[in-house]
């Protein structure tokens, strides 16, 4: 979620609005003049969005505060959140110091002003561990990490907040966070339980499946397909026998449902009713073939980039980011323009792990910047492709500018 002019969490109603205005910076203007245009809710909606973003050209570290605030408040009632947020990725480990501080409760100026602009606590966690994922820290792990861990007096509050840290945690491949994710990924709803068990799924391993079996069984028919999606991603060959025990109680399910219902839509031709419901999930079960035949074989994962089952190949981009390392990488740029968009968010957020962690990884990227460039052109176009903007101009600079990589420099790939 990004912040609107109005943002509802659970029962909080947060309206913050812009004022209009003439003032603008003038060609050439300073660090002083930039800031100035972004704080002062007076200043032209284009003067404001040019100055966020020459802020961030520059680096310049003075910036962070004005556009951490920007994360929560528009201006002149349209939000610069997403501009924000990349100038605080470009101005990297300044921007990252002060995140730190402000998923930890500790900026009181940011709360201060927070509290006077009446948006909650809850929101300024929730930006800031977005942004703290973008940068790659690892530093956030920790903080975010007491975040899953907190309750609230307030549980729709509370559901949005597990859901946000989870996504972050996932895209920094948080080995401790899996004991947590893992308690909370039979939760019961639809998203948090998508962000929960997809955290899982980025992290790796084999340690959250057992957990990923359990939400397999429980709740409704939406919620349970969310865990058997990633028990085959997580799992191996040897899991085989534990899904088609899975696809048989689904089975049983349906036919006990047509029994006690049999006005019930479709029950009347159960058998073309099975078919209908479970095929696309059985077909869940071809990442479970290929982990069988794979296991951890960097060249055969490549090769099921090529697969024609897009589950495959998104399997195949997992398995690759976790263990590919210098050339081996080249393939994921490549998936990076799958025709499934499912696919080509894993490979993207992978990339961005990658590029954030593997001097390697960045050099094989050089020559890849052109074909990235033109696929961002083409997402500009439609909407579908618009999810893709951010990370790609994420990797893109990381590629440009061998230091954008120094905020995720205190980290280490998993093996």
């Amino acid at each position: 979620m990004h912040p609107r002019s109005t943002v509802v969490l659970g029962a909080l109603l947060v309206t913050v609005t812009g004022l209009p205005g003439t003032a603008t910076p003038a060609a050439g203007a300073t660090t002083d003049a930039r800031i100035q245009a972004i704080e002062d809710p007076s200043s032209p909606i284009a003067a404001a969005k040019k100055a966020v973003e020459e802020l961030g050209d520059a680096e310049e570290a003075r910036a962070v505060p004005a556009l951490i605030k920007l994360l929560y408040e528009p201006h002149q009632g349209r939000t610069l959140a997403p501009e924000a947020a990349f100038a605080l990725f470009e101005i990297g480990k300044p921007s990252a110091d002060a995140l730190l501080k402000v998923v930890q409760s500790k900026d009181p100026d940011l709360q201060a002003w927070a509290a006077a602009h009446h948006v909650a606590e809850a929101l300024l966690w929730t930006e800031a561990a977005s942004v703290l994922a973008d940068l790659g820290d690892p530093r956030a792990q920790a903080p975010l990490l007491r975040l899953l861990r907190d309750r609230s007096a307030n549980p729709q509050l509370e559901l949005f907040v597990q859901r946000r840290v989870a996504s972050a945690l996932g895209r920094l491949h948080s080995r401790p966070a899996v004991d947590r994710l893992a308690e909370l990924v039979t939760v019961d709803d639809m998203q948090a339980r998508h962000e929960v068990e997809r955290a899982l799924v980025q992290i790796g391993g084999r340690a959250g499946l057992p957990a990923v079996e359990r939400a397999a069984g429980a709740g409704s028919w939406e919620l349970r397909q969310i865990g058997l999606d990633g028990f085959t991603m997580l799992g191996g060959g040897a899991d085989r026998p534990a899904f088609q025990k899975m696809m048989q109680r689904e089975a049983d399910i349906i036919t006990a449902d047509c029994r006690a219902h049999p006005g019930y839509v479709g029950c009347h031709d159960q058998p073309a009713l099975l078919p209908k419901m479970l095929g696309r999930v059985r077909g869940f079960g071809r990442r479970l073939d290929a982990a069988a035949r794979c296991g951890q074989d960097v060249p055969c994962w490549t090769a099921r980039l090529q697969d024609g089952d897009p589950g495959v190949r998104e399997r195949a981009v997992l398995e690759l980011a976790r263990r590919a390392t210098g050339k081996q990488v080249d393939p994921l740029f490549t998936a990076a323009g799958d025709p499934d968009a499912a696919v080509r968010l894993a490979a993207v957020q992978a990339l961005e792990w990658l590029l954030a962690n593997d001097a390697g990884a960045r050099a094989v990227g050089q020559r890849h910047i052109p074909a990235l460039e033109a696929s961002r052109a083409r997402g500009q176009d439609t909407v579908g492709g618009a999810r893709f903007d951010a990370p790609l101009r994420r990797i893109l600079h990381r590629l440009r500018v061998p230091r954008a990589a120094a905020t995720a420099t205190t980290g280490r790939r998993p093996a």
